[in-house]
């Protein structure tokens, strides 16, 4: 059984988990509607869910890499042996609708995942390396490629209360929270640095 809370916090769906073989997902799901003519990676297409598997070496066998729901499409369902139990978005759902879902079915922004603004973009990534993705206010997709190996550390520091404030009216005005937005102010600043003195 597949749900919108368990795959925003896992990155599977029901027995769908990066990994699997082809003929795993094959006993589970039944035959692709469509696959990909590129073989490395290959594509299977279920309605609105993609799968790509990878071969990590010529001889090796494919795994599963990369999940994919697709909102976009509103003629395209997700495959019947999914099982998905629960709220399940609509296509195009509103980004501010999204997040009452998401809330609705338990997860926290600043805990669970932090929401990203640019431009017409937005997007939710949740602390499992999930990817909500939405262009013009619209929900585009959810996505999973695993964990990101990058290690990180986390840094603390004491700021006047007055400077504070400011970080968290403009933390409130991008819909993040206080310490995404340092993070991303600090890597912003090292890794212009960096670019200029390497």
């Amino acid at each position: 059984m597949s749900t919108l809370r368990e795959f925003l916090q896992t990155g599977s769906l029901g027995a769908i988990r990066l990994g699997a073989s082809p003929e795993f997902v094959r006993n589970v799901l039944g035959n692709p509607a469509q696959v990909s003519v590129a073989r490395n990676p290959e594509v299977w297409e279920y309605g609105a869910l993609s799968l790509s598997f990878l071969k990590p070496q010529k001889d090796a066998e494919p795994k599963l890499v990369f999940i994919l729901l697709g909102f976009h499409d509103v003629t395209k369902s997700l495959p019947q042996g999914l099982a998905w139990s629960g709220p399940l978005p609509p296509a195009e759902l509103p980004f501010l609708e999204f997040l009452k879902l998401v809330e609705g079915v338990g997860l926290l922004q600043g805990r669970d995942f932090e929401v990203r603004m640019s431009g017409h973009h937005q997007s939710l990534q949740a602390t499992s390396g999930v990817q909500v993705t939405f262009a013009d206010d619209r929900l585009l997709s959810m996505q999973y490629a695993g964990h990101s190996r990058r290690q990180v550390r986390q840094v603390s520091m004491e700021l006047p209360n007055d400077i504070y404030e400011s970080i968290r009216q403009r933390a409130i005005e991008e819909k993040t929270s206080v310490s995404a937005l340092c993070s991303r102010w600090v890597s912003e600043h090292v890794g212009s640095e960096h670019a200029v003195t390497s």
